[in-house]
């Protein structure tokens, strides 16, 4: 197991775009968090708050460079971002387990390890076979 090298406290902004064929909607949330180094890989959480609802959300920045986002809500996704990438996914709904792939279009990963300071900002397409079910973009920022 892994041991825990440091943990800072953060201020996060996130701002998530999602464009479907039913509309475009925007969600903004601005939430205290943590930065968490466990090995090579550094760890944001925080905890979304919208309409009262809880939702956990952690983003795994890897040594590698990939970006692994997780949200624990009543639909669970884990969603890894490699730039120019299809990534196989499950998606947990209300209606069950979906197979999706998440394709990484762009992504701009800024991070100071010495400050805590960091950007991330993704442009990604979820799609089930071939049928593309939105167009999403990430614009994170987060800082001490």
């Amino acid at each position: 197991m892994k041991t825990i090298n440091q943990t800072n406290n953060v201020q996060v902004q996130l701002k998530t775009t999602i464009v479907q064929p039913e509309g475009r909607e925007e969600f903004e949330f601005n939430e205290p968090g943590q930065i968490i180094q466990v090995g090579d890989a550094h760890y944001l959480r925080y905890v979304e708050v919208q309409d009262d609802i809880k939702t956990p959300v952690t983003f795994k920045f890897a040594a590698d460079g990939s970006v692994v986002l997780t949200r624990h809500s009543e639909n669970r996704a884990h969603f890894e971002f490699r730039l120019g990438q299809s990534i196989e996914t499950h998606y947990q709904s209300a209606y069950g387990m979906m197979q999706l792939f998440v394709e990484t279009e762009k992504m701009v990963l800024n991070f100071d390890e010495n400050t805590n300071n960091g950007k991330l900002w993704v442009d990604y397409e979820l799609k089930s076979a071939d049928n593309t079910l939105g167009k999403y973009q990430i614009r994170l920022q987060f800082f001490s």
